[in-house]
């Protein structure tokens, strides 16, 4: 089976690295962001971003559009990973911080196995663009939750 993007295999590896550059600069820029927007702005808007980002890369067969959307989706995690963990730090009384922090990891690191087996299944059904797809109205949704309960708090 071809390549969706056609691009040699180091082509797939310089990939990975622009999203590893967004999730640095997005991890850089949380502060900032949250500032101008708020930890309730900030949180929903990085779904919506990831959401956006996502719809740029499961609809295109160009690297150059895939990169931006790596970038956007990579930088909004980004921003997410500091904000989401100081929201939830910050809202934590401290006798009950280090259960909910590992209830916290405990919960991200069964569900990444899980996503990814889910991912496999989707793609080898409906192909590579489907688990990416999926995700897009998920993170669409999330962005409203979040917006709508966390904006009491921010």
């Amino acid at each position: 089976m071809p390549a969706v993007l056609g691009l040699p295999a180091w082509g797939y590896g310089l990939l990975l690295g622009v999203g590893a550059i967004g999730g640095l600069a997005g991890g850089a820029l949380a502060a900032r962001v949250t500032r101008l927007i708020s930890p309730a702005g900030a949180l929903a808007a990085c779904l919506g971003s990831a959401a956006i980002g996502q719809l740029m890369i499961g609809l295109t067969s160009s690297p150059v559009v895939v990169a931006g959307g790596l970038i956007v989706t990579s930088g909004a995690f980004g921003v997410w990973a500091v904000v989401a963990r100081t929201t939830r730090q910050r809202l934590t009384p401290a006798d009950m911080l280090g259960r909910v922090s590992s209830a916290a990891m405990t919960a991200v690191m069964s569900a990444s196995p899980l996503g990814a087996l889910l991912g496999g299944l989707v793609a080898a059904e409906w192909g590579l663009r489907a688990p990416i797809l999926v995700g897009v109205p998920v993170l669409t949704v999330a962005a409203a939750v979040c917006f709508l309960t966390m904006r009491e708090r921010g």
